[in-house]
């Protein structure tokens, strides 16, 4: 397995998932444990911060171990008889009292002395001690400065102070055997490094070693020599005594998560060893002189022995020891201190799991233990305690009196045991309660004899529970409260009918659920509802709790109607039991006093007793039903024909008004008055207000009202009287909105009551309608759950033979209800807009509307048809199954995504997958242009993937891939990104076809739309964290058609590949099609080829950056060919060649040199040319591309741009014309990316990858504003350090797409390159005008106030010196604007001389030197003094750069007249020569070797033209850019050159010239450091970092170019808000790289009491011990 696959998968040990992370502890499980990296992997997971990370490293280790080959050696053969002595002879006092503390962490910001220490800084120490960040969450939330002690200074050191105690040493001497063995080496090196570990300062490092040590000593022991036992030993000791971290995680009792790890350790050690060894003894010793330490103040010694003996107790055989340490343990339970008695209890809890014990050693222990527990427990000052929930010991009583239950089959409760806990019950203290509850529930489920006092009681307190329980935390007592009576219900059934307090008060329970909702008030005395904690002074409670006050009265109804449902769910049951029970009280059949209960409130004119009334009526209908079909009913039931009766009356006649609904509507009347005042003052006359006697239609009554003030409201008061209006009219809709649902609640539970009873009169419309309203407007998901889920299965039943059948009716309105929502199901028509073509909905976060409760009732509803009726479902509702078609009607799409939405719904249940063709149908609407369409069939084959994930793959990943790459649909690659992202939700469940999706959703993430490349990423950005969990599994593999098979094994590789392309084979001559036989590429092109093909398979843009002359036209014309003749290629395949225009016919011609097979290529105007004539591939310049139309709105397969840096300047129209363009693929050619700024990157990145680098402005803040402030010399440490970082940064987030060779590294044979700097000096007048230009700049002059006078700009000034240190003559114009025209005037001979110029003089000088110039005859082997003879150098030939063409006249002038030298030939480049004629002049030079100069300008010559015939380059002038100089030397020094390269660059001393040349060196600089050594190489760029840069989450909000059209290309909908909080682009990646921050930090991370539970375990323990 490689490094990078090892570090993928540990990562995943990170996971909040975990599924996860077992299946990556799994496969590191089958790592060999001789792989170099996989120990130190683990070891940096086992000191991870997070508790779920080490211990699946843990696990991880463990796996690893047992896959071991088994050691030779035996336990009994490496154990040293005086084994344990060393430990023996240790003190364990003496080492508490002399060696320092092992604490929460290394403690050094808390060791400073005699310091004050401001509140600032008390704060920081206390943030970093708990963990927490303080820009995210310090504990500011918790601490007031008030609370900090502004004089708190450290004092000096004082000798009793722990820090200057002695500092246990991490490492140990330890004399082992040297082992040959690989695997003894690394075995070794693992116990050295946990020795280390389980000794650190830090907690979570010395928790991460024993987790280790626990696992090593568990599954490798018999590799341990007897010095490493003995030694892990003593470490275990010294750690036990020392370590003091403990958390209050409960509230109550502290856990030491340290001590009950090294616990686990020891324990497993001792069970390893032999009872009667000299190691065992001394290890016992010291537990019994731990647990035997009285001082107060070190109690935590005695609860760390009691910690050890609670594993000891359950593992170990027991002996002499065993039994003398449970007398010590039982003593310690009358301990002073709370914690250790609590740590006695869990102890001796323990005994009970030791199946060592013989049973009646065990009875003995148990009977002993008990004896002790109960005596505690029956203490009237404990049991107080217990009732007011103080005393945490109690807890662990209760804990250990369950266990005992658990473990003890013949045994149980007695009944005062019994009514004990009972009264204990109290819904305020939930974690207790419900440990009482499961306590009573083993209880009950034994034989077992309680009184029918106890009996009631526990009914009254269970239903107390469900009564007061907080909502926001007691969902799971109520849970355990209906278990324990349905627990009840089967074990005593007989037993209610003989509770005469049952009969006595379960009306006044049945009445608790009609209280009103609004004030949610109880009488417990009154309803018999009182509990032991009921005080008779204040005997109302609050349903709920009175946590229910703290709750808005909007939403207060909902939940006391939610907390009425499970008081009816639970009275059900008894009032059932009750109603069969047979018993006559007070010469009245039970059966008959029940249904009376429901008469006066069915018949009250008060809504919340008739909704109280037909809840609870429903619930026993519902139980009735379920009673009426058991096959073992001894006796017939009876009818309830009283209640039936009774709701038939109440369903058919309801009062007009209800006296709780009056209340409210005068209420909202009131409201209304207040309204219409309020209207008066501000404005509305009298004669417009609306009449008194039209109140009673509030609403008008109100808009008439509002409209008359609006004539004449003042306008700063506007917006307060739409805001008072706006809400009035919120409270009428809602009003009358609840007292309608209400209302139809009442009949739609007496309705599915009636239809529970069997009622089936002819005429069933009243009772189908309420339902059918119910469906379509309850807003509760609790109550639609209560009133349809079990009802309407019944009702179609009961009606399927009805003639006429209601089943189309009632069919069609649940079906049509899953497509009423806008947002929950979007419709076809609010998304067939063309700015939606893009749109991802699954990205979208839509509001929820208020349809949307209608489309998950009939999701319900749907789903209990299934559930319920069965297979039958189809046989019972014939009208179903037309809905259930997948066959897709284009010319009806409403109709088919209905159909859709049904099989969506039901799929789980049904499982019957469409056939191929229909699933390429439902691919059609995939990328469909409609939105809505796309989003309802991908979260259609999202269910299809739930219940099969191959067999959907099968139908449809060949679809997916190829829409993904369909660069003419824009619709279709958003349909395939959408259902990639649907997917990617699976999360561990997608396992199996990762492998498939996550490349092609990779290869969409630099698409040219927004959206299309944000849901890209999102989704790969899921699915790479569970990519390292793919395997070549045969199971996987046969699930899968060949097709997708093949491609599966072919992807198995991609994130080994993607992290590092060096592994990919270099392509061979053979592999590039069609080149020219004779041509031999070099070793560094093939790899250039090999790694633009590595971003073309991952759907990657780059810049091949190759120093110039090293032939990247030659490879990217390979990788052309080599893609346009792909066989798989089925479409269209087209592709853009852009370059300057000098260089458009020498792409041609190369072309035509390497593949003189291919048709040629096709230059812009044979574009309309037939395929069969010419190649798919355009050759266009910059300028051709600005002015045609055709070239920018066709799509191309790629866009190449050769010297892509010119579109550097995001403000230039190319920029904008280049960034619009549309491609699959894009690639950049420019020796010279960076050439004025790093800011550069950002425009051609926005080019490749738009959004990569984040918006310009953000790029600019995180990059650039850093490194400009470094370069300032006055820059403080921390600015350097800052713009150090922000380079790097930068680097490394370009490096992954960005390829540098250099001449220097590749090509060997190619000749040496000497830069020369020429030093010249300015002649006196040249001088003299300088100070004069100086004088006249605009700048200087503003400061004396001069503005009479002509003066310069700063920018003209700049360019006057440039022209001026060249020759006076170039700025004779601005001598005359100047007034300067006397002290020189270029008409004068004498001031047109070259010597005029410090520079020319120079120049001539360096032509003379170079044999230009001078009789060439002369100079032929000339022979030095001693007869040696010196090579002729006037062969030499040179090319001169200027900036200004005005410099290129002057030089040929003096040429001409042969001032700079006789006889000098030349050819001169520049605007003045055509472009087409360009090529012809470079080839004349070239190949004509009597030329002695060439003359350029640099903006012309410096670019894509080959001039080796010259070897002396000289620079008369310089450009800002250094790059350009580069790039004019690269004419000469290029492959072809076969002469060592002399450049001479003429500088002017104390001129602009020097401050340009140190400008030029700052810009390389910085540009070396962002394409460095590592971009020269496959083999040396750092991809692994390109999965963490797609895979973090922070990223700007901002498009990344506000002024381009392409970023406006995914629709801006203005009533949508995205759910992702990414940027435009790949979302995530530029915030990531910049490292801000970062994720953030949240409580229920650092503590989680279930992650103690779990591990801290006697099961698991025992479980993972290998014991």
């Amino acid at each position: 397995m490689s490094d990078n696959r090892l570090v993928k998968l540990g990562a995943l040990l990170e996971s909040k998932n975990r599924t996860i992370r077992h299946e990556a502890a799994s496969v590191i499980g089958q790592i060999p444990f001789t792989n170099v990296h996989l120990l130190p992997t683990l070891r940096k997971f086992l000191q991870n911060n997070l508790w779920d990370t080490r211990v699946s490293a843990s696990e991880a280790l463990a796996k690893v171990l047992q896959a071991m080959p088994s050691s030779i050696s035996t336990n009994e053969q490496i154990m040293d008889f005086n084994c344990g002595e060393k430990l023996q002879n240790i003190n364990v006092k003496q080492i508490i009292e002399h060696y320092r503390p092992l604490l929460c962490s290394e403690g050094e910001e808390m060791n400073a002395r005699g310091v004050k220490v401001s509140k600032q800084e008390q704060r920081t120490q206390i943030d970093q001690h708990l963990n927490m960040e303080s820009r995210i969450y310090g504990c500011t939330a918790f601490l007031q400065d008030t609370d900090i002690d502004p004089t708190l200074y450290q004092p000096p050191a004082d000798i009793s102070n722990s820090s200057d105690r002695i500092e246990l040493k991490a490492d140990l001497e330890v004399t082992v055997l040297d082992e040959e063995e690989e695997i003894d080496q690394n075995f070794r090196q693992l116990i050295g490094w946990i020795i280390q570990d389980i000794a650190d300062q830090k907690w979570q490092i010395r928790h991460g070693g024993f987790l280790a040590c626990h696992k090593i000593i568990s599954y490798s022991f018999e590799r341990l020599s007897s010095g490493w036992i003995e030694a892990i030993s003593q470490r275990i000791i010294e750690v036990l005594a020392l370590d003091r971290f403990v958390d209050f995680a409960t509230g109550s009792n502290s856990v030491a998560p340290v001590r009950e790890q090294a616990a686990q350790c020891l324990c497993v050690l001792l069970c390893k060893l032999s009872l009667k060894s000299k190691l065992t003894n001394a290890i016992i010793k010291h537990l019994r002189d731990l647990l035997l330490i009285d001082n107060e103040k070190r109690w935590q010694c005695r609860q760390t022995s009691l910690i050890v003996l609670k594993y000891y107790f359950a593992a170990i055989e027991p002996n002499e020891n065993f039994y003398q340490l449970v007398r010590d343990v039982l003593e310690r339970m009358n301990d002073q201190n709370d914690e250790v008695v609590s740590a006695a209890i869990v102890a001796l809890a323990s005994l009970f799991s030791n199946l060592k014990l013989e049973d009646a050693k065990r009875r003995e222990l148990a009977n002993l233990v008990m004896t002790s527990v109960w005596q505690k427990l029956k203490q009237p000052e404990c049991l107080r305690q217990l009732r007011d929930g103080v005393d945490s010991v109690l807890t662990d009583l209760i804990g250990i009196v369950d266990v005992y239950a658990q473990v003890e089959p013949e045994t149980n409760l007695s009944d005062s045991e019994f009514r004990t806990f009972v009264d204990l019950l109290d819904p305020r203290l939930i974690l207790r309660t419900l440990r009482i509850l499961k306590c009573l529930l083993i209880s009950l489920s034994k034989p077992i004899t309680i009184s029918n006092e106890t009996f009631y009681q526990l009914l009254k307190m269970l239903y107390r529970c469900c009564l007061f329980a907080s909502p926001s935390e007691g969902s799971e007592l109520l849970e355990f409260a209906l278990v324990i009576l349905f627990k009840l219900v089967e074990v005593f059934s007989n037993r209610f009918g003989s509770l005469e307090a049952l009969h006595n008060t379960i009306g006044y329970w049945i009445g608790c659920l009609m209280a009103d909702d609004k004030k949610a008030e109880i009488d417990v005395f009154n309803l018999c509802v009182n509990g032991p904690t009921s005080s008779n002074t204040n005997p109302i409670e609050l349903i709920c709790g009175n946590e229910i006050c703290a709750i808005t009265e909007n939403e207060r109804p909902k939940i006391i109607i939610e907390r009425k449902i499970i008081l009816a769910r639970f009275l059900s049951p008894i009032v059932d039991a009750l109603y069969h029970s047979g018993m006559i009280i007070r010469e009245q059949p039970v059966y008959i006093s029940i249904q009376l209960i429901f008469q006066p409130y069915l018949r009250s004119t008060v809504l919340s007793q008739r909704l109280g009334a037909a809840l609870m009526l429903n619930c026993w209908a519902r139980m009735f039903r379920r009673q009426a079909l058991r096959n073992d009913l001894q006796t017939p039931l009876i009818f309830p024909e009283a209640a039936v009766s009774e709701a038939v009356t109440a369903l058919s006649a309801q009062p007009e008004v209800f006296n709780d609904v009056i209340i409210s509507v005068q209420n909202l009347a009131t409201e209304c008055d207040e309204f219409t005042k309020y209207c008066r003052r501000n404005g509305a006359k009298e004669g417009d207000m609306p009449d008194s006697t039209a109140a009673e239609e509030l609403e008008g009554y109100t808009k008439a009202a509002y409209e008359a003030c609006m004539k004449f409201c003042k306008p700063q008061n506007v917006t307060l009287v739409n805001a008072r209006f706006e809400y009035i009219t919120m409270l009428i809709k809602s009003t009358k909105a609840t007292i309608r649902i209400n209302a139809n609640r009442v009949n739609a539970l007496i309705g599915s009551a009636l239809f529970y009873f069997n009622h089936t009169p002819p005429k069933l419309t009243p009772m189908i309608r309420p339902l059918m309203e119910s469906a379509e407007n309850e807003d509760q998901i609790k109550m639609a759950e209560e009133t349809l889920f079990d009802s309407i299965p019944l009702m179609l039943l009961v009606t399927s033979n009805r003639d006429p059948c209601p089943h189309a009716k009632i069919v069609k309105q649940i079906c049509i209800g899953l497509t009423v929502s806008p947002n929950y199901t979007p419709s076809i028509s609010a998304w067939n807009e063309e700015k939606d073509l893009t749109t991802v909905i699954t990205l979208l976060k839509l509001e929820p509307d208020e349809k949307e409760s209608r489309a998950k009732n009939s999701e319900m509803i749907l789903n209990a048809c299934f559930s319920q009726l069965g297979s039958e479902v189809l046989i019972i509702c014939k009208e179903l199954e037309k809905y259930l078609s997948l066959d897709v009607d284009f010319d009806d799409l409403e109709g088919t995504m209905l159909n859709v939405e049904v099989v969506r719904t039901v799929f789980k249940q049904w499982q019957k997958f469409p056939t191929s063709e229909q699933a390429a149908q439902l691919s059609k609407l995939l990328k469909n242009s409609n939105a809505a369409i796309r989003f309802r069939i991908s979260r259609c084959i999202l269910e299809f993937a739930k219940v099969n994930l191959f067999e959907t793959m099968n139908l449809f990943y060949d679809e997916i891939a190829s829409f993904i790459g369909d660069i003419d649909n824009d619709s279709a690659r958003a349909g395939a990104v959408e259902i990639l992202l649907q997917l990617s939700g699976l999360e561990e469940k997608l396992v199996g076809a990762t492998s498939l999706l996550a490349p092609i959703a990779f290869s969409a993430i630099s698409d040219k739309i927004e959206t299309i490349r944000e849901t890209a990423a999102t989704a790969f950005r899921k699915m790479v964290t569970i990519l390292p969990l793919e395997k070549d599994e045969q199971s996987f593999i046969s699930s899968y058609s060949a097709s997708v098979a093949t491609k599966y094994r072919q992807n198995l590789n991609f994130l080994n590949v993607l992290s590092s392309p060096s592994s990919l084979p270099l392509l061979t001559k053979s592999d590039i099609p069609y080149l020219k036989h004779d041509v031999d590429l070099r070793s560094y092109q093939y790899e250039g080829i090999t790694w633009m093909m590595f971003l073309h398979k991952f759907g990657l843009n780059g810049i091949l950056a190759d120093d110039m002359g090293l032939g990247k036209t030659l490879q990217t014309l390979c990788l052309l060919s080599k893609v346009h003749n792909d066989k798989d290629l089925q479409q269209e395949n087209w592709s853009l060649i852009v370059c300057p225009k000098t260089l458009g016919n020498h792409w041609c011609n190369e072309w035509k040199k390497y593949f003189p097979s291919e048709k040629p290529l096709r230059r812009t105007q044979e574009l309309g040319v037939e395929l069969q004539d010419y190649s798919p591939i355009v050759v266009a310049s910059y300028e051709e591309l600005r002015h045609q139309q055709a070239l920018r709105t066709k799509r191309w397969r790629y866009i190449i741009l050769d010297e892509g840096h010119c579109i550097r300047n995001h403000t230039t129209q190319l920029f904008e014309v280049v960034s619009n363009l549309f491609s699959k693929r894009r690639l950049i050619l420019s020796g010279t990316p960076v050439q004025n700024t790093p800011a550069d990157l950002w425009a051609l990145f926005r080019f490749l990858m738009p959004g990569y680098l984040s918006t310009r402005a953000s790029f600019h803040q995180k990059y650039i504003k850093p490194m400009l402030a470094c370069r300032n010399p006055k820059a403080t440490e921390q600015q350097t350090r800052e713009g150090e970082e922000a380079l790097g940064l930068l680097h490394r987030q370009i490096l992954p797409f960005l390829l540098r060779r250099l001449k220097t590294d590749v090509l060997n044979e190619l000749p040496e390159k000497v830069v020369q700097d020429c030093l010249c000096q300015l002649t006196d007048i040249q001088k003299s005008m300088y100070a004069a230009i100086v004088d006249k700049c605009s700048l200087s002059r503003e400061k004396d106030k001069e503005k009479d006078e002509f003066s310069l700009s700063a920018l003209h000034t700049l360019i006057s010196l440039r022209k001026l240190v060249d020759h006076p003559l170039l700025i004779a114009e601005v001598l005359q604007k100047l007034k300067l025209k006397d002290s020189f005037d270029f008409r004068k001979k004498a001031n047109q001389s070259y010597e005029l110029s410090g520079k020319l003089v120079a120049l001539k000088e360096i032509l003379e030197e170079c044999q230009i110039g001078k009789d060439k005859s002369s100079d032929e082997n000339d022979i030095l003094k001693d007869g040696v003879e010196v090579p002729s150098i006037n062969s030499h030939r040179a090319l001169i750069f200027c900036q200004w063409r005005a410099s290129v006249d002057l030089l040929a002038n003096y040429f001409d007249n042969g001032d700079l030298g006789t006889g000098i030939s030349y050819l001169r480049l520049d605007g003045t020569v055509p472009p087409a004629d360009r090529q012809a002049l470079v080839d004349q030079f070239n190949q004509d070797e009597s030329i002695d100069l060439m003359l350029l300008t640099t903006h012309i010559g410096g670019v894509g033209l080959n001039l080796t015939g010259a070897d002396v380059v000289i620079f008369l002038d310089h450009d800002w850019n250094p790059v350009k100089d580069l790039q004019a030397i690269d004419r000469a020094h290029r492959l072809g050159q076969k002469k060592t390269v002399n450049v001479y660059r003429l500088i002017t001393q104390g001129s602009i010239e020097e401050k340009i040349m140190r400008y030029q060196k700052f810009k390389s600089d910085t540009a070396n450091v962002l394409v460095g050594a590592d971009n020269r190489s496959i083999g040396s760029m750092a991809t692994d970092e390109l999965l963490e840069l797609f895979s973090l989450e922070e990223g700007d909000t901002k498009s990344s170019n506000g002024s381009s059209a392409t970023e406006s290309e995914g629709p801006k909908t203005k009533r949508r808000k995205t759910a992702a909080s990414s940027s435009s682009g790949i979302p995530g990646v530029a915030g990531a790289a910049a490292g801000s921050g970062g994720e953030k930090w949240c409580v229920e991370d650092l503590w989680d009491n279930s992650q103690y539970e779990e591990q801290h375990s006697i099961a698991q323990f025992l479980r993972k011990s290998n014991l």
